[in-house]
């Protein structure tokens, strides 16, 4: 899959960034044609309890987005079609498209989004796992094979 690849490529290009747990695009959405799509501009925090990303998409209304979770990915399509009275007015179509590879820590149950004046914020709490010890045993470690 074309995600992997563009993944990896991040990955070696931003590597330390990656392993503190931002957002990865991966510009890979099969609804939209190369050509035929717009990237739109976005900004990801991380905090210690969420993770939010901001993703510009101006003039597209709630019911034009489409966002969707599996394995891992975050996937934001919309697309806004002008009537005949915008189109009177010079609108033009647009369309926006991204997939965002998530971090693993991430709580799929907790996303919620919110569009507000052409910016759409996607939020999601962090799973917090808990810190197990490990008992540490005296004496030699037991043979596989004995002699």
């Amino acid at each position: 899959m074309k995600a992997t690849s563009t993944s990896s490529v991040l990955i070696c290009l931003l590597g330390t960034h990656l392993a503190q747990g931002f957002l990865i695009p991966t510009f890979d959405i099969p609804m939209f044609s190369k050509m035929d799509r717009a990237v739109s501009a976005y900004h990801s925090r991380t905090y210690p309890e969420e993770y939010i990303l901001n993703l510009e998409v101006p003039g597209i209304s709630p019911e034009e987005l489409s966002i969707s979770y599996k394995n891992s990915q975050l996937i934001v399509e919309g697309e806004h079609q002008c009537g005949t009275e915008e189109e009177a007015r010079g609108c033009l179509p647009k369309r926006v498209g991204q997939v965002f590879i998530l971090p693993r820590d991430i709580n799929p149950d907790s996303i919620e989004s919110t569009l507000e004046n052409g910016v759409l914020t996607i939020r999601s709490a962090r799973h917090q796992a808990p810190v197990r010890k490990v008992v540490i045993k005296a004496g030699h470690p037991k043979a596989d094979n004995p002699s």
